[in-house]
């Protein structure tokens, strides 16, 4: 089950970084700005759903079941996830 999800989700990023290469290529004045602001909100969304599946799968696949990895891999990975997420706008 879990080579679906992963593939699921590879698939979305995949569409997602499709969807924003085309979107980036047409001309400004193409669509009209609300429409592109919901879209801009519905990639992020989606890929954030997708990152952060995929972040707990890894974190949950490298304790090999163990509860007391997964509740320190969680909370080392969302605070550094955060703080990536501070650098970008600096």
């Amino acid at each position: 089950m879990f080579p679906y999800i992963q593939l699921a989700g590879g698939l979305l990023i995949l569409w997602i970084a499709v969807k924003v290469m085309v979107d980036a290529g047409d001309p400004p004045d193409a669509a009209p700005a609300p429409r592109k602001l919901a879209q801009a909100v519905w990639y992020i969304v989606v890929a954030d759903l997708t990152m952060s599946t995929d972040n707990v799968l890894a974190v949950a696949g490298a304790s090999k079941g163990d509860w007391r990895l997964i509740l320190f891999g969680l909370g080392l990975s969302i605070p550094f996830v955060v703080f990536a997420a501070n650098l970008l706008p600096r």
